[in-house]
């Protein structure tokens, strides 16, 4: 597989990377990007991913600078940069993050904590390196019914964090719908942690339920929503229209985000992912399903843009220049601050 021809902008994408380059403010933080560093002289790609997150052994900051200098070039670009969420050493990510924020400022580093290590170390460490905390659920927790948000995030760690007034990225274990009960007492009881809920709480399309529980989000001021891998305009709409624009953060969930397809929902209130490429982690007999309609498929930094303008534009915002730069820039700015 050719590596970086996955990443060269597509005839039928030309057009709309002039106009968002157009569209979109002159500065931009991605709130949600991965960035790490190939520590084992793999290839690039991961032949036999069974999942889309192991999708790259490596993705290091040079990489997502080719990328966007092909696809924004008229934007200056920061990213609030997370380690691999694939089976990698957290240390080493760790360390080539904080490395590269010491000597680019473009780079807001965020602390990829694993379950064995400490709520000191985690304290130690966001008060000298890092900008926000990151753990992640297990694969039992991700398909458990019971798993909890304390369970990815142990309340000790939650206390040094609150201790710390700093923020973490909350990859639910499961979704919002499931965990909101939890997380409204969460937030209640740690006010001092700014709470960024993950692919606006797993929700990649639309649900008419999600007003009410978006409802009671709006009460806990401290817990905002990431746009990463979210592409449909209706649930960014239903966000901003209820929480409002101060509340949203533009995330892209990258390099998975350059991958080219679409969610599309399934039923029993689940959605999957259609890749334009046949990775190992897509069905041969679900891939030829959509195997003409895959040819016009876009790139989801793409994808999750566009939602974010279609939902301005729902909500007759689109040329506002003030919600453009809390939702691209600002909101980033202030929740991520050094």
């Amino acid at each position: 597989m050719d590596f970086y021809s996955l990443f060269e902008i597509q005839e039928h994408e030309k057009e709309i990377v002039v106009m968002l380059n157009n569209w979109l403010p002159v500065g931009i933080i991605d709130g949600h990007l991965h960035c790490w560093q190939n520590h084992f002289g793999r290839t690039l790609i991961n032949p036999s991913a069974k999942i889309p997150g192991a999708t790259f052994n490596s993705f290091p900051w040079e990489l997502h600078l080719w990328v966007m200098s092909g696809l924004f070039f008229r934007v200056r670009w920061s990213a609030v940069a997370i380690g691999s969420p694939g089976d990698f050493s957290a240390n080493n990510n760790n360390n080539y993050i904080h490395k590269l924020s010491t000597t680019n400022h473009n780079i807001l580093p965020v602390l990829l904590a694993e379950r064995w290590n400490s709520s000191l170390f985690i304290e130690r460490m966001l008060v000298r390196k890092f900008v926000a905390l990151k753990m992640y659920p297990t694969r039992k927790q991700k398909s458990s019914l019971a798993a909890k948000i304390t369970d990815v995030f142990p309340n000790e760690v939650l206390e040094a964090v609150n201790k710390n007034s700093s923020a973490i990225i909350l990859h639910l274990p499961r979704d919002i719908f499931s965990g909101v009960g939890e997380l409204m007492d969460l937030a209640d009881k740690y006010r001092n942690i700014k709470f960024v809920i993950a692919h606006m709480g797993n929700i990649y399309c639309y649900r008419s339920d999600l007003r009410f529980v978006l409802r009671e989000i709006k009460k806990r001021t401290n817990i905002l929503l990431d746009t990463a891998m979210v592409a449909d305009s209706q649930v960014v709409a239903e966000a901003l229209r209820t929480l409002g624009p101060g509340r949203v953060i533009f995330g892209s969930d990258a390099p998975f985000g350059y991958l080219r397809g679409r969610y599309i929902d399934v039923g029993d209130k689940k959605s999957i992912f259609q890749s334009q490429i046949p990775f190992n982690w897509v069905a041969p007999n679900v891939h030829c399903l959509y195997k003409e309609e895959k040819k016009g498929f876009r790139m989801m930094y793409l994808n999750i843009i566009l939602s974010i303008k279609d939902a301005l534009n729902i909500l007759d915002k689109q040329n506002n220049h003030e919600v453009k730069e809390q939702l691209f820039y600002l909101n980033a700015k202030n929740i991520f601050r050094r």
